[in-house]
């Protein structure tokens, strides 16, 4: 008996290890080469407030203050995730940034932080357009972890005039649950979870309760379009829904059929470019 509890004990343990190694590797940086995006790039360096090197891409309109859509890439992308909407947003009259987060494509090498530290990567690159651009409005389209960054900052939500935010988590336990359940099913989710979730003190120095989305989301008091895909498992549409409803300002929800998270994340066709721009338009007017 006595070595059947030594046994399941030296067995927890080495599960816990194995738990918090999955945590170790699923933060690690991902760099990439990311290469020419458009005719009309201007190269950026930021820094973010904690010292971090961020490489960065603003792309002009001919109009020095034409509104800027700053767009935020998902995870293991870089920003050239977006270079298809450089055309069509110039064209429609907007300028454009895109960067690549701590971690991710050209920037230093840190580890990932789910958008928590990210965060301070998107206010680097508000701060410069403000800067540069003072007297445009500001935009943000965020995927994935660049949405969480858009609400995650220190001081609250990224200071823009409008959002749009496409496969967003809406709370670090329910990011990570979903995901292994995907993998695992949801026996394992329900054990597996909360030894990944709680890694986040000894990883950031945070509490999981920090890294919520949805929380953020009560503070933004602009327009904002949350935008879910009917067959995302990561990001099952009723927590689109919800993290719509929890806007402080006028939210709009869209489902889009069938598209799963990583389909949803790449989404660029002829309905999603007009719903954005006329989403852009309507916020900026006002």
């Amino acid at each position: 008996m006595k070595k059947i509890i030594i046994l399941a004990i030296i067995g927890a343990l080495i599960g816990i290890a194995a738990v918090f190694a999955v945590g170790q590797m699923a933060t690690k940086a991902t760099p990439s080469t990311v290469g020419p995006l458009a005719a009309n790039e201007q190269e950026v360096q930021l820094t973010a407030k904690d010292g971090v090197q961020i490489a960065a891409s603003f792309f002009p309109a001919a109009d020095p203050n034409a509104p800027v859509i700053l767009m935020l890439h998902g995870n293991g992308a870089n920003r050239a995730q977006f270079q298809g909407h450089i055309g069509w947003l110039n064209q429609a009259g907007y300028a454009a940034m895109s960067l690549d987060f701590r971690g991710h494509g050209e920037s230093a090498e840190e580890d990932k932080s789910f958008g928590l530290f990210e965060a301070r990567d998107a206010e680097a690159a508000v701060a410069w357009l403000r800067q540069n651009h003072p007297q445009s409005k500001i935009g943000v389209i965020g995927v994935s972890l660049g949405g969480a960054a858009a609400l995650l900052g220190d001081d609250g939500p990224l200071p823009v005039d409008a959002m749009v935010l496409k496969a967003v988590y809406p709370d670090i336990d329910r990011a990570i649950r979903n995901r292994v359940a995907s993998r695992a099913g949801p026996f394992l989710a329900s054990i597996a979870t909360p030894l990944l979730t709680y890694q986040s003190p000894f990883l950031y120095g945070e509490w999981p309760d920090r890294i919520s989305p949805i929380a953020g989301a009560r503070s933004f008091t602009k327009p904002a379009l949350v935008i879910g895909g009917a067959g995302d498992i990561y990001t099952p549409q009723e927590e689109t829904i919800a993290l719509a409803k929890a806007f402080g300002g006028q939210s709009e929800t869209w489902i889009v059929p069938d598209l799963t998270h990583d389909q949803l994340s790449d989404f660029d066709n002829a309905e999603y470019q007009a719903r954005v721009l006329a989403f852009f338009g309507q916020a900026f007017s006002r």
